[in-house]
């Protein structure tokens, strides 16, 4: 009786986090960061932030987060996860290839990654790929139609959206803002070397094909981000993400900003 008693009441708890989580999740790390370095994002943390205190930092996440204008974020903050982009971003800076980012929205990533490397001094081109139409219903399976059900966007607001990418990148020929679903819009698009990509189409097959289709143009040592490798709910991603990097000899390295990152092997230095 006591096994039965017990697995009821974990049910019972992580069904009760997750519904604080949802209902309260932006707000409760307000009450606890006296004790905590980080609290937000679904990450909770007494270990050093001292990227949070880095000016360079800080001017590159405002200077991403003022593209949302709170269209999506509704006040959430992911400093964090773009630290892991930025980081990544500025390893990248040292390989010969250009940026690539799946999964836009209004450029907070990009425009924070931007902002960090100086990536005007840079000799790269950084291609930013969306539908900008959010996620795309043919292409999700049952669980992900299900988990997107609610978060659809007015055509409005993605109309907004693109036309003010279009309008701050027009004069920026070294940034290309290029409208399409993935994987078709790929084959349009002219690929040199690649040393950085951020993956973020919230669908598993999307990510799927994009990753199949761009590693042949990644040099060694050229980093992926992938946005929602350890997110709840998206569990469809991690296995593509891990099925992916096991046939390539590697695997993903777990972080517990819920991202995940591949590094192409060199497979000349075995």
């Amino acid at each position: 009786m006591l096994p039965s008693i017990n697995k009821n009441a974990n049910i019972f708890f992580k069904l009760l986090s997750r519904l604080l989580n949802k209902l309260f999740g932006k707000y409760l790390y307000v009450a606890i960061m006296t004790d905590f370095t980080y609290a937000k994002d679904n990450l909770l943390t007494k270990n050093s932030a001292s990227f949070l205190e880095d000016p360079q930092f800080r001017r590159a996440y405002l200077a991403g987060k003022q593209t949302d204008k709170d269209r999506f974020l509704k006040g959430v903050d992911l400093e964090w996860r773009v630290h892991v982009l930025c980081w990544s971003a500025k390893y990248a800076t040292n390989l010969n290839g250009d940026f690539v980012e799946l999964g836009v929205r209004t450029g907070f990533f990009s425009k924070s990654i931007m902002e960090f490397v100086n990536f005007e001094e840079l000799d790269k081109r950084f291609l930013l790929i969306d539908s900008f139409r959010g996620v795309i219903p043919e292409l999700l399976n049952s669980d992900e139609l299900r988990r997107e059900s609610n978060n659809t966007d007015s055509v409005k607001v993605w109309e907004s959206v693109y036309s003010q990418l279009e309008k701050e990148y027009q004069h920026t020929p070294k940034v290309e803002v290029i409208k399409g679903i993935v994987p078709e819009v790929l084959f349009g698009v002219k690929f040199d070397k690649i040393a950085f990509i951020s993956l973020d189409l919230n669908s598993a097959l999307p990510e799927k094909h994009a990753l199949e289709f761009l590693w042949e143009y990644i040099v060694p040592g050229g980093i992926i981000v992938l946005d929602d490798y350890g997110y709840p709910g998206y569990e469809a991603q991690q296995a593509v993400h891990n099925a992916f990097a096991k046939s390539k000899g590697t695997h993903v390295l777990c972080l517990p900003t819920c991202q995940g990152i591949i590094v192409k092997p060199n497979l000349d230095c075995k």
